[in-house]
């Protein structure tokens, strides 16, 4: 019994927890920000010592806080790219320089999340990653394209204005150049130009008409509008063509989609394989994260008591972290979408998407993709979700902000990539996009075009 009590006294139990060191007290709040001073403007000019200084502290934000950090690279990696980007910090610089510097030091990790910013009057925002943007070959005149003319370009499914096409299409972050090729012995050149960017009408966060419905958001912010879009996932279950439009979703929380699609399955469905990071970092970024979130928002805002339970959270993880010590757990598990019903969706399901379906919203491709009979149709979605659930970091002496993503996510069948996205089954340029639309609508719903359709794109 009384050795019993030694250990129970040993570890923290029936007494008082002792108090952190100094050491623990600090690695538990080093990066800890005020949300007053989320937006706290950065000093003008910045010499050559407080960037190393506030070099350095990346660094550790890296080493803690990255749940990319193994897949991006090894340990000699990772010290050459600290190294250089020491070598390139100049005598002087900007906020501007200075973010521009660190985005482009960093810029081989490529992935989208990753981010610097700071404040003035706005958010000036530079991401380590890219985006590769479609560009399609154009026929000259009204003549189809003649794929003899260069048959070591691949040909894509379109759906235009006389329905359904096929085409040169390059997935590039610059121009791809004209493709050159020879007809009746004829030099010709086919130029390329870039698709037509979707033009957002405007409405609410979600709406409903019949068996079609448009997702503006995933932020937890319009958590009321979210829930009836879950709640309608039943009765569009028994529409004969349901098309989901997510081409202006953005980012925010794939719970919602994860829950929508449940009830569209009676199988499971396969969800990303994630890495979650758990540390003393992670728990400050995720304090930063909330209250800077909380902070630019209205007392009335919907959502904001989803916010502030979050908030709660992540002081009371801060405080039994602390307790706890200094500390890195990082797990990888594969994860899947159990069935809500028992019978399959027996109509059809299209879903809309484009460059601005980032993050959380590319989930909703990747779990439509496995609706057996689903046309996903529009442009390539973002490609933003190798390392989300982001966490946000200031570094202390420039106040120039930092994204790191504390779950990384690995597509199970091996289609997402980073800057690319999910690559639609049916393009559709942005001009004009809401006839297409309408007439995709129509074409699910009769079998002779919706068999066209399905031809064209296995």
């Amino acid at each position: 019994m009384k050795r019993t009590l030694a250990l129970l006294l040993a570890l923290g139990c029936g007494g008082a927890a002792p108090d952190p060191s100094p050491a623990d007290r600090l690695a538990y709040t080093e990066h800890r920000v005020p949300a007053n001073l989320c937006r706290e403007p950065g000093p003008e000019q910045l010499d050559r010592a407080t960037m190393l200084r506030d070099l350095a502290v990346l660094e550790r934000l890296f080493d803690r806080g990255y749940a990319g950090r193994d897949l991006a690279g090894n340990e000699e990696h990772w010290s050459r790219a600290h190294a250089a980007a020491r070598e390139a910090v100049p005598e002087q610089a900007s906020l501007e320089e200075f973010r521009d510097l660190l985005a482009a030091r960093y810029r081989w990790l490529d992935d989208n999340h990753v981010g610097f910013w700071y404040f003035d009057t706005a958010r000036h925002w530079q991401s380590t990653g890219h985006h590769d943007r479609p560009w399609a070959a154009q026929t000259l005149g009204d003549d189809p394209w003649d794929p003899s003319c260069s048959p070591t370009v691949e040909l894509v499914p379109f759906w235009g204005s006389e329905g359904l096409s096929h085409r040169p299409l390059f997935l590039r972050s610059e121009a791809p150049g004209d493709i050159e090729c020879t007809e009746d012995e004829e030099p010709v050149r086919y130029p390329t130009e870039r698709l037509t960017v979707f033009t957002d009408p405007g409405g609410p966060t979600f709406e409903r008409n019949g068996g079609r419905a448009v997702i503006r958001s995933l932020m937890t912010t319009n958590a009321g509008a979210l829930e009836a879009f879950v709640a309608s996932a039943e009765p569009l279950r028994h529409e004969p063509v349901v098309l989901l439009d997510f081409r202006f979703t953005g980012g925010g929380a794939d719970r919602y989609l994860v829950r929508f699609f449940a009830h569209f399955t009676s199988q499971r469905l396969s969800y990303w394989t994630t890495g979650a990071l758990v540390s003393e970092t992670t728990l400050q970024g995720a304090r930063n994260f909330w209250g800077c979130v909380r902070n630019g928002t209205q007392p009335d805002t919907p959502g904001r008591a989803w916010v502030d339970q979050r908030i709660a959270r992540a002081e009371r993880d801060l405080d039994e972290g602390m307790a706890r010590g200094p500390f890195y757990d990082f797990r990888s598990q594969r994860k899947h979408v159990p069935p809500k019903v028992d019978e399959p969706f027996a109509g059809r399901l299209i879903v809309a998407t484009g460059p601005r379906c980032a993050s959380a919203c590319e989930t909703a491709v990747l779990l439509a993709k496995q609706i057996p009979g689903a046309w996903i149709v529009g442009q390539n979605t973002s490609g933003t979700m190798k390392v989300g659930e982001l966490r946000w970091y200031r570094l202390p002496e420039s106040k120039m902000w930092v994204a790191l993503g504390r779950r990384s996510h690995t597509d199970p069948t091996g289609e997402f990539q980073e800057a690319i996205g999910f690559v639609p089954d049916l393009w559709i340029d942005g001009e004009n996009a809401e006839a297409r639309l309408d007439e995709l609508y129509a074409c699910a719903a009769d079998p002779e075009c919706a068999a066209a359709v399905d031809a064209a794109i296995e």
